[in-house]
C-alpha cells in the first residue's frame, strides 16, 4: 500500500496494457489452465495456454481481475509467452515481466509474480492432461487451486 498522500504513477506501457489488455477472450483447444491470486484475494489471474505438438506455446489467453498492476502484468506476460518453448517459458521470472513492462511503482512490483504462478499451474494442468488416458474424457481441477502469493515472495 502506498504511504498516505503518496501518488502511484504508472508508465505509459502499464497504462496501455491496463486500458486495453491483450490476449483476452476464449481460447480454442486449451492445453492447460492455471490461476493465481494475490495475498489478500483482491486480484486474480487465470491463464490459458495452448501447446502445439513441438512443445511451443502457440496460444495464450489471460483474464485478470484486479488493480492496474495485476492487469498490466497479465497482459504483457501473455505476449511474452507466445511462440516460446514450454521449457523456455517456465524459466521466465517476475523480473522479466517488470523489464518487459518498463517497471511498476515499488509497492506494486510484487504483482509481476502473479502470472508466473499462474503459468506454473497451467503447465501442471497441461502435464496432467497429457498423462490422462486417451480413452476417457479428462477433467482436471488443478487449475481451480489458485495459489496465493505470499507476502515474503521476492522477485527472482
Amino acid at each position: 500500500m502506498a504511504e498516505s498522500g503518496a501518488i502511484e504513477t504508472y508508465n505509459d506501457a502499464a497504462v496501455r496494457h491496463f486500458m486495453s489488455p491483450l490476449n483476452t477472450g476464449p481460447l480454442s483447444s486449451v492445453s492447460g489452465i492455471g490461476c493465481a491470486t494475490s495475498d489478500h484475494l483482491e486480484d486474480l489471474i487465470e491463464l490459458s495456454i495452448r501447446v502445439d505438438r513441438t512443445g511451443t506455446i502457440d496460444g495464450v489467453r489471460c483474464r485478470t481481475f484486479g488493480c492496474v498492476a495485476a492487469v498490466a502484468c497479465g497482459s504483457v506476460f501473455s505476449e511474452m509467452l507466445l511462440g516460446k518453448d514450454v521449457a523456455e517459458a517456465s524459466e521466465l521470472t517476475a523480473s522479466d515481466v517488470l523489464d518487459e513492462l518498463g517497471g511498476l511503482p515499488l509497492q506494486r512490483a510484487c504483482y509481476a509474480k502473479l502470472p508466473i504462478v499462474a503459468l506454473a499451474a497451467a503447465l501442471q494442468n497441461h502435464r496432467e492432461r497429457l498423462a490422462a488416458p486417451p480413452t476417457r474424457r479428462f477433467r482436471s481441477f488443478s487449475h481451480k487451486r489458485a495459489p496465493r502469493l505470499c507476502a515474503g515472495w521476492g522477485l527472482e
